[in-house]
């Protein structure tokens, strides 16, 4: 038997969305009751932030007290009890928020990522159900993860429960922000652009919001791919020279407002077009990404050669290019 107790467990009440579950307000008290097996109801009553809830049958108007015996076995018990923990658990998803950070700078941090980006916590894993990540909604991309982690995680001279924040950041600046002791390279991310802030308030809340928009800012911008194409299995060139926008297998990563630079393999081995990524589709029940051409380079300006001097040393599959190149593409 599932206890209401139990499930409000590290959780708040949503005042704000009880009434358009079915909730009606009297005074101070929110009362909801729910017809289940067309003989009993579940009711909800809360009072000054308590919860308390039954199970009545209706007939004679009395607590059906089997159901909450969890000794009490049968078909018929059994499917009152299901029930009725169907409607606690629809209340608790729909009317509640987890409540798993306590440090005050944490909960200023969630306020400012509410207000600002219309940011909300997604908690993706039951094994780690303290983690929450964040995600700009245009593009689904992570730019933070709140977390209540060990220290000794980050320092192993230091022990018991923190409360950390997890930011994207500068790929080639990372190592001059690190000072292992409020700022640390990125707890279970890459290391190489995430970094880990303590909200311990260690650190000034003005400048965890800074990084918090740097954050943001760095996914939010449209980001730029190299992708090889193999002319002994498809004529790229032909494909692209008679077409404005053009269909392409979909790469996960890869979202609608990116440049994608289309480098073509022996004889050429050079990037020969630029392209925006406008869309997506579908082609004989598989998802394609919608390109649109922008740009096609001379097949002698961008050869495998000069990609190495600028930082792109192989091109074995779609990735990202570097800020050298990028700035040689694009004057």
């Amino acid at each position: 038997m599932k206890k209401i107790d139990n499930l409000l467990k590290n959780r708040v009440i949503n005042y704000d969305k009880l009434i358009s579950f079915g909730f009606i307000k009297k005074d101070n008290c929110y009362y909801y009751e729910k017809i289940i097996l067309e003989d009993f109801k579940v009711i909800i009553n809360i009072i000054n932030d308590k919860v308390t809830t039954s199970i009545i049958e209706i007939d004679i108007n009395e607590e059906y007290l089997p159901a909450y015996n969890e000794n009490a076995i049968g078909e018929f018990v059994t499917n009152v009890r299901n029930k009725y923990e169907e409607v606690l658990e629809n209340f608790i998803n729909d009317c509640t928020t987890k409540n798993v950070y306590k440090a005050d700078q944490t909960k200023e941090v969630i306020e400012y990522i509410k207000e600002k980006y219309n940011g909300t916590l997604e908690f993706l894993w039951e094994k780690f159900d303290s983690f929450a990540v964040i995600r700009n909604k245009n593009n689904n991309k992570w730019y933070a993860l709140i977390a209540v982690i060990d220290k000794s995680k980050l320092s192993k001279k230091e022990s018991g429960n923190i409360e950390i924040i997890n930011l994207r950041y500068q790929k080639d600046e990372v190592i001059n922000i690190i000072n292992d002791k409020n700022i640390f390279k990125g707890y279970h991310m890459n290391k190489d652009s995430w970094i880990t802030i303590c909200l311990d308030n260690s650190l000034d809340t003005k400048e965890i919001f800074d990084l918090i928009d740097n954050s943001y800012n760095l996914i939010s911008k449209p980001n730029e791919w190299v992708i090889p194409t193999n002319t002994s299995y498809f004529d790229v060139i032909g494909y692209l020279d008679s077409n404005e926008i053009v269909s392409w297998k979909y790469i996960k990563s890869i979202v609608p407002g990116d440049s994608v630079y289309i480098y073509v393999g022996v004889p050429y081995s050079a990037i020969m077009y630029k392209c925006e990524v406008i869309g997506s589709g579908y082609k004989q029940n598989k998802e394609q990404m919608l390109l649109k051409k922008i740009k096609k380079y001379n097949r002698f300006s961008f050869t495998l050669d000069k990609m190495k001097q600028l930082g792109v040393k192989a091109v074995r599959g779609p990735r990202t290019i570097t800020k050298s190149l990028s700035e040689e593409l694009n004057k």
